[in-house]
């Protein structure tokens, strides 16, 4: 019925031309069956719409939008006609998509850094206490057991070293399960559940979809 002069000359459209179907002219060809779908199921039930989609400007070029839709009812509840609006939201969906990639970016980062860190941790730090318990042993084989006070001390000690290992062994697993890389998320799941129980001793049901495979890194 009506159209207003900003709208048809944003479209090129006449007003002849969007009546009917002719308004469907101007949806992005990526959008057209969900706009479609949503509009049919609210002109079915009588319920407002609204969706964001893409229309076609006169030039050819694309730009988001928010429409909106309601019916106005007679006094018997019988839809006679909708009134609708459209609302340019082309510069919240570019900050949107930007704030993704940002936040994209930054996790990345993050994972790359406790990726970095769990390596040292396993490979250096790690290491180096292994060696320092092995080396710890020897020491305390190497005392006489006369010497009841230094052989207690080097036990302690490399009992010490020992939960060092382990700790920063699982510091280094929680960072980064390294069966991440090696299997994929499911196997990183279900070893994380397992040593999750061995620490607590709480028993854990797990549930993985059989179509989960290989995610992407």
């Amino acid at each position: 019925d009506y159209c207003n002069e900003r709208w048809r000359s944003y479209m090129g459209i006449g007003l002849a031309e969007l009546q009917g179907h002719g308004w469907q002219s101007m949806l992005h060809p990526e959008d057209r069956d969900r706009v479609l779908k949503a509009w049919h199921e609210a002109v079915a039930n009588g319920t407002p719409y609204e969706q964001e989609e893409r229309h076609r400007r006169v030039d050819g070029t694309y730009r988001w939008f928010l429409s909106r839709a309601i019916p106005l009812r007679d006094s018997e509840g019988h839809v006679v006609r909708w009134y609708g609006t459209n609302t340019d939201i082309e510069d919240r969906k570019r900050a949107e998509e930007e704030l993704r990639r940002v936040s994209g970016q930054l996790l990345r980062l993050q994972d790359e850094e406790r990726r970095g860190i769990a390596r040292d941790l396993h490979d250096s730090t790690g290491q180096d206490l292994v060696a320092l318990a092995t080396m710890l042993g020897q020491v305390r084989r190497s005392v006489p057991s006369s010497e009841r006070k230094s052989r207690k001390l080097l036990s302690e000690c490399k009992a010490l070293a020992d939960r060092c290992i382990r700790e920063v062994r699982t510091l280094s697993y929680v960072l980064h399960p390294p069966g991440l890389d090696e299997a994929g998320l499911g196997h990183a799941i279900r070893d994380y559940v397992h040593g999750f129980t061995e620490r607590s001793g709480i028993r854990v049901e797990l549930e993985l979809s059989p179509s989960l495979g290989r995610m992407a890194r």
